[in-house]
């Protein structure tokens, strides 16, 4: 079994039907959907998300972010988006992973943390 395939397996046991669910860590959803979602607007606010199974779309201004098994999504602040489910059926749900990101904890993490060296910083187009 992969680290993906073992993922998905988590995620589905603690998703065992379709919607958000929480976890008993604080911050950490998994989510579950069985087919397809017709577009949704929204505010997503930061977060890590990471899919084992299916494949997500997410709208921004003229831009289309898919991410899928392969990609995942890090949102840093708090975006207007348009987010659908492209890829689930309920053989091979949607199954996804989402942390959500405390702004102020991480602005804090970063201040107490060594500057990197110089160069050190890449700066990654989508």
């Amino acid at each position: 079994m992969t680290q993906v395939e073992e993922l998905a397996a988590l995620i589905a046991r603690f998703a065992p039907t379709d919607g958000v669910h929480a976890t008993p860590i604080p911050r950490l959803k998994v989510v579950r959907l069985s087919q397809p979602s017709e577009p949704m607007h929204g505010l997503h606010e930061p977060a890590l998300c990471i899919i084992a199974q299916g494949a997500k779309q997410v709208i921004l201004g003229d831009r289309i972010y898919r991410y899928d098994a392969a990609h995942s999504l890090v949102v840093s602040l708090d975006l207007p988006v348009i987010g659908q489910v492209i890829e689930a059926t309920p053989e091979k749900p949607y199954l996804c992973v989402k942390l959500e990101l405390d702004p102020l904890a991480i602005s804090a993490l970063m201040l107490e943390a060594a500057p990197l060296p110089s160069g050190s910083c890449h700066r990654v187009r989508a």
